[in-house]
């Protein structure tokens, strides 16, 4: 679990926390799950943000070790604004979810 606190140069200030787990399948392979909480904790205008709950992301990630130093990775992951956030985006007529997928290696 980590967790951090954003302070900008106006004194916006935003918490997130993020938690994973791995589950060893192998000794070469493993499954990631992971979730991200956004908090706002004041409004600013400069980075269109509002105070309360921001948005919420939920993953899973696959990765199988080639060697200890090298592993490919594939995972899904799906994003979505919370509350006020959320309003503002429908607002602007943009969309308040994404799913998505990540594929890469780790050198």
């Amino acid at each position: 679990m980590e967790n951090s606190l954003r302070i900008n140069e106006d004194g916006g200030m935003q918490f997130i926390n993020e938690t994973e787990y791995e589950w060893q399948l192998s000794q070469v392979s493993c499954l990631q799950p992971r979730l991200e909480v956004v908090a706002n904790l004041t409004d600013s205008e400069k980075y269109n943000r509002q105070s309360g709950l921001s948005n919420i992301r939920i993953g899973l990630c696959y990765r199988h070790e080639i060697t200890r130093e090298t592993a490919l990775y594939i995972g899904v992951y799906y994003s979505k604004a919370l509350a006020k956030v959320a309003n503002a985006l429908k607002a602007d007529g943009e969309s308040t979810s994404e799913t998505g997928v990540v594929i890469g290696a780790r050198i």
